[in-house]
């Protein structure tokens, strides 16, 4: 989700179910600033058993480490990381 409010994007992550998610972008560009720290309050990586590809721009170092250490025990094919300096 790298351009929709966070209204649009609480009400999809309301409606998707994790468990059927294969790819996942998660943005925190000005216009989707918050979008990750969001999504860490509102799940648990984990749950997202059939996560192949996850697109991670402009994350915080701290932030990071969450999703690294799920893609340790994970099936992701594709994970591409845009560190926010």
């Amino acid at each position: 989700f790298e351009s929709i409010s966070k209204t649009k994007f609480l009400r999809i992550c309301r409606m998707v179910p994790f468990e059927r998610v294969v790819s996942l972008t998660l943005s925190d560009k000005d216009i989707t600033h918050g979008q990750i720290q969001l999504f860490i309050s509102l799940f648990d990586i984990n749950q997202f058993v059939r996560l192949r590809s996850l697109t991670l721009i402009r994350i915080e170092a701290n932030d990071l480490k969450i999703f690294l250490d799920y893609t340790i025990h994970s099936s992701l094919i594709s994970l591409s990381i845009d560190l926010q300096t």
